[in-house]
């Protein structure tokens, strides 16, 4: 007997919902690229990236760079055993990330990202280090002049940071600075010898303070 109209209907619509389904499923996932650094341009390799809903696991190049498959919407977790972790949220127009990793400073964290291979010229993260510890701070009267030293890419209008490329709808062009975990701090009463560590986000990583963060975020701890 030949198949009918019907049989041959009821063979080809599981088949067609089949390719729609795996069609669907490799459609959520993309390739993400990007960079990872600390004290802002010191390139750092071996850093364990993980898109945490694709299940995707990299590490970065010694230059920093690295590329993975994740979801549409999913999240980067950046893990380096001298490094504090990092969560970058990705979402569906997401193509690159530039990640600064804050490097937990001690004598000991310095031998080790030698030696675990994160970064490769010892003389520059000896000098990186120097450079943002608190005495190197103390060499400045101001913050002002202690951003525009340690952070080339930063202007100020009217006394207010304003990082070098970014540029957003939302109203006014300075960056937010955070201070010990307050959102809204101002530069103008800090003293530079408080000043522990510094932190220049203008990534993906500014996300997470929502449209206060479009310009761009500093994230300051002092003692």
């Amino acid at each position: 007997m030949k198949p009918t109209k019907t049989d041959l209907f009821r063979k080809i619509v599981p088949i067609f919902g089949l390719i729609f389904i795996f069609s669907a499923g490799f459609g959520q996932t993309k390739v993400v690229r990007g960079v990872v650094t600390t004290f802002t341009d010191l390139p750092v390799g071996n850093v364990e990236i993980t898109a945490k809903k694709a299940g995707s696991s990299v590490k970065s190049t010694a230059d920093g760079s690295f590329m993975i498959v994740c979801d549409t919407k999913d999240v980067l977790l950046f893990k380096g055993v001298v490094f504090a972790d990092k969560k970058i949220k990705i979402k569906k127009k997401t193509e690159f990330v530039d990640v600064s990793l804050e490097f937990i400073q001690s004598e000991e964290n310095i031998e080790m990202a030698i030696g675990y291979g994160y970064v490769s010229d010892a003389d520059k993260l000896n000098a990186a280090v120097k450079a943002y510890s608190d005495e190197g701070f103390c060499n400045f009267s101001n913050m002002i002049d202690l951003m525009q030293a340690k952070f080339p890419g930063i202007d100020y209008t009217s006394g207010q940071p304003v990082l070098r490329g970014i540029s957003s709808v939302h109203s006014g062009s300075a960056a937010l600075v955070v201070i010990n975990g307050v959102v809204g701090g101002s530069l103008n009463n800090l003293v530079p010898c408080d000043v522990i560590s510094i932190d220049v986000i203008k990534d993906s990583g500014a996300a997470i303070y929502g449209a206060q963060g479009a310009n761009g975020v500093i994230i300051i701890s002092t003692k």
